[in-house]
């Protein structure tokens, strides 16, 4: 007997497998062997159009193949393949049990509890004062954080699954097959929301970076959101810490928050932010030969109730540069010349002395995992964590996220060059912003390392390419520390050293020249309830200067 399997759809098999226990008239008529009634099951019109009986025995199993008269799809489903081939009655009750676990052999409905959905939780989460009862407050964090892991972890295993069906001549425009999976994985991982989820989807399509969607055996953002239905993305509660008592343990840390805004969540974020007066200009510059660390100090001298917002020029395949590599930070780190290990040896070595065990474990427990190479600081791939693939990515929306640590201790120092050193005692609290902006020089790293691995090809072609991707990490790493309630903003000037290839740091386009004018820009723009600028929620905005 042949079974037909032209236009099956999975959608309609993850339909039926979730269909409530208490609809027993439908999968009553469900299990008639009548080929050529239609049925109205759950909110959707379904057909037999095939059943196959077990052989050599009085009690027979059925197999029915569904075709969703409305809405079809078109694609074979996860058990298409098993179907073609089944001819005994022992496989024709395994799939049964696979693809309706909701009914028994007879076609009977199992009793299944219905299990409501939890409300979505909000995008952002802030850091809020420890209640009075702290530990209940923690326990019940936990708990949520664990449905939101359960949630993942579930669709994660039906994305895979559905994954495993890809045509053999399947390709994207890298040639890795995990790269459209890996994209709509981050795309959960960041959604608070079966709605924002639908909506990141719809940016990435719009963007171009799941152009190879159709040929995938996913087809369309409908079907993926009907896919994530039954285990809905929730707001990771990253945000919200342990009691301070808890917090102060040595070694460890909260993981890195991650923004990625789109106009809903901008919207949230500065809904009701405070805005501060024009007292300084719309951004300054201020020099010290101690950077960043001195800087803040200067800041905190003359506003101590000030937030200082300090934003990192970081690479969006290593956190923490080559300190993130092995986790040391030293003095030789500590008057590096970039700034990004610089700054995070300055961290370490505030908070955990020259411990580094505890420079490891912080490292680690604050950033691993949540950016960064999927194989690693060396290896072959261009795929990251972010489940972007920076070399290849055409639209500058790739770079709208940035990644917040919050509590963070940073050092002042004393000397120049390469002869600073920390002085005992003094500090500041801040939270470092990592913005992972936009890499367009062919001519740095090695073909296995993560800076060529990053690379971004459009851009170290186009230069307006490259200045959008700067003036979108510039407004996705402000608005992070608008989020994360940060007053004072100490930006850096991404993107304008080792990243910007010689030709784009003369003439024309020299990024060095035109970067202030792309943070006026992003400062200038409308973001608040009532048409108030990005600026005007900060006090003060300053691009620190390494005097000599």
């Amino acid at each position: 007997m042949k079974i037909q399997s032209t236009n099956w759809d999975q959608r309609q098999f993850v339909d039926m497998a979730s269909a409530p226990s208490d609809n027993k008239e439908g999968w009553r008529k469900v299990s008639e062997k009548n080929p050529n009634k239609t049925y109205q099951i759950n909110g959707h019109s379904y057909k037999v159009v095939a059943k196959m009986e077990r052989r050599h025995q009085t009690m027979g199993g059925i197999v029915l193949g569904l075709l969703c008269t409305i809405g079809s799809l078109g694609l074979a489903p996860l058990f298409s393949k098993s179907v073609r081939q089944l001819f005994t009655g022992r496989q024709v009750l395994r799939v049964v049990e696979e693809v309706f676990p909701h009914i028994n052999e007879k076609g009977n409905p199992l009793p299944v509890a219905k299990k409501a959905s939890p409300p979505p939780l909000p995008l952002v989460i802030k850091e809020e004062s420890p209640p009075q009862n702290a530990a209940d407050t923690l326990k019940s964090n936990q708990a949520s954080t664990k449905e939101a892991e359960n949630n993942q972890k579930q669709f994660f295993t039906s994305l895979d699954r559905a994954a495993s069906n890809y045509p053999k001549n399947y390709t994207t425009q890298t040639g890795d097959k995990s790269y459209i999976p890996n994209l709509i994985k981050h795309a959960y991982s960041q959604s608070s929301s079966l709605e924002d989820f639908k909506n990141r989807l719809q940016g990435l399509q719009q963007s171009g970076q799941l152009k190879s969607l159709a040929g995938s055996g996913f087809q369309t953002v409908a079907y993926l959101v009907k896919m994530a239905e039954s285990a809905p993305p929730l707001a990771p509660l990253q945000g919200i810490i342990a009691p301070q008592a808890q917090q102060a343990n040595t070694a460890q840390s909260q993981k890195a928050k991650i923004y990625a805004p789109t106009d809903l969540s901008r919207a949230q974020i500065y809904q009701n932010a405070p805005t501060y007066p024009s007292t300084h200009p719309l951004f300054e510059t201020m020099s010290d030969p101690g950077g960043a660390g001195n800087v803040v100090n200067k800041i905190q001298q003359l506003s101590p109730n000030a937030r200082c917002g300090v934003m990192i020029c970081a690479n969006s395949g290593l956190p923490c540069g080559q300190v993130g590599a092995d986790g040391h930070g030293d003095i030789k780190t500590l008057n590096a010349k970039t700034q990004e290990e610089s700054i995070i040896a300055n961290v370490l070595m505030t908070q955990f002395g020259n411990d580094k065990s505890k420079h490891k474990q912080f490292i680690d427990a604050s950033f691993k995992g949540v950016w960064g190479m999927v194989d690693g600081p060396t290896g072959h791939s261009t795929m990251t964590h972010q489940g972007i693939d920076f070399r290849h990515a055409t639209d500058a929306s790739a770079y709208n996220q940035a990644y917040a640590l919050n509590k963070c201790q940073l050092g002042v120092t004393t000397g120049t060059g390469t002869n600073k050193t920390l002085i005992p005692g003094q500090k500041n609290e801040v939270t470092l912003i990592f913005a992972d902006s936009i890499n367009a020089n062919p001519s740095i790293g090695t073909p296995t390392g993560t800076m060529q691995r990053t690379m971004n090809e459009k851009a170290s072609n186009d230069y307006q390419f490259f200045r959008e991707c700067v003036k979108t990490k510039l407004r996705s790493s402000l608005d992070a520390m608008v989020a994360e309630g940060n007053t004072h903003a100490i930006v850096g000037r991404l993107s304008c050293g080792i990243y910007a290839p010689d030709k784009w740091k003369q003439g024309p386009t020299n990024i060095n020249k035109d970067f202030d004018k792309i943070l006026a820009e992003v400062l200038n723009e409308q973001v608040g309830p009532s048409g108030e600028t990005r600026r005007s929620y900060f006090q003060q905005v300053v691009i620190p200067h390494i005097s000599k």
